[in-house]
């Protein structure tokens, strides 16, 4: 099947949750939401070049912390 950058956002985004975690500002069952909303936001594109990959994977990575920082926002 084709490829699109849906599969480089799910990992990005799994990857910078997992640290979250990992570092203890995030609980365990906060990871599959994160990366759901994360999901939610992504237009994939289909058979993207290596520049889109690179783009979506920082926005993936970026859409992570502000959604960190916008739950811990006092």
């Amino acid at each position: 099947f084709p490829y699109t950058t849906l599969f480089r956002s799910l990992c990005a985004a799994d990857e910078v949750a997992v640290g979250l975690f990992l570092a203890h500002k995030i609980k365990l069952t906060d990871i599959f939401s994160i990366v759901e909303d994360v999901l939610g936001k992504h237009c994939a594109i289909l058979d993207p070049t290596l520049d889109e990959i690179m783009e979506v994977d920082a926005w993936a990575r970026e859409q992570v912390l502000d959604l960190f920082k916008g739950r811990n926002r006092t």
